[in-house]
Formats: C-alpha cells, structure tokens, sequence
C-alpha cells in the first residue's frame, strides 16, 4: 500500500487503518484522534440504557444508497433478550449496525452480552465498548454482575 504523507498525519494513519482492516472498528477519541478510545467495564455499565444477554435470531441486511444496489449500508439484528442484567427492554429487540468500522457485527445462532443505547425505534452498541460474544468470553457476565452489586474484587 503507498500513502501519499500530508500535513495530518492522524488522517493518513486512519484512512491506512481503515484500508487495511474493516474487520474491526476503529476506536479513536473523538477530541484527540490520536488517541484510542475504548470505554471501561465500571463507564459503560453507568452509560448504557440497558446491559442484556441475547441470543441472534434474526440479520436484515439493508441498502440505503441506491447507487450501489450490491452494496449493504447497514443490518438491523433481532436479538431474543435472555436475561436483563440492567434496564428494561422487550423480549425481542431491533439492533442497529451500519455495515463499516463502526458498526458491531453479530450472527444468527451467536449470544452475546450487549451494552444497549437507545437509538429511536432501534437499540446501538458500542462497537470499541465491552459487549461480546459469550462464547468467545463467559466470563465477563460474571464480571457485570459483580459490579452492579456493587462488590470490590470484580476483575
């Protein structure tokens, strides 16, 4: 890959970034692009509207932009709320995800532990926050819970 250098050398380290990978997203603080940003357990257990673990049932794929009719802009998941770990939401709830570096990406079958944002109609999460798949990380429920009864030794 060559990459022209400019005067922000910030933009050219995120359009590489962006280039190279979209599997991840892209996680910079918003008054210092330089800087990284990823929320801690104990700040987002404080911001989210609701913490739930779901199960994927359902991936509508969208296309906005109708110049691309073979491209998807965004997915809305139906996810079958488990147990409510903070908050209230209904037994199913509608997640949006757009389809880029900041959207959080999620399959049919998979349960994950999710940090919910009210968005409207939808919920969001946070794609550089702590929600996850649980299979990839079963302890991390433990981990919320312990906080949010307000006990000290949480990892």
């Amino acid at each position: 890959m060559l990459l022209h250098l400019t005067p922000f050398p910030s933009l050219a380290f995120v359009i590489a970034t962006v280039a190279v990978s979209n599997a991840q997203a892209l996680c910079l603080d918003r008054r210092d692009l330089d800087r990284y940003y990823r929320p801690s357990l104990e700040q987002e257990i404080k911001t989210a509207d609701a913490i739930v673990v779901g199960t994927v049932a359902r991936v509508q794929q969208l296309n906005e932009d109708k110049t691309d009719p073979e491209g998807w802009t965004s997915f809305i998941y139906t996810v079958r709320v488990k147990k409510i770990l903070r908050g209230n939401t209904p037994p199913d709830i509608a997640l949006s995800a757009s389809n880029d570096s900041g959207g959080y990406r999620m399959s049919v079958g998979e349960t994950h532990l999710l940090f919910l944002a009210r968005r409207g109609a939808y919920f969001a999460v946070d794609p550089c926050g702590n929600s996850r798949d649980l299979h990839k990380d079963q302890t991390i429920v433990h981990r919320v819970t312990s906080v949010l009864q307000g006990k000290r030794d949480a990892p």
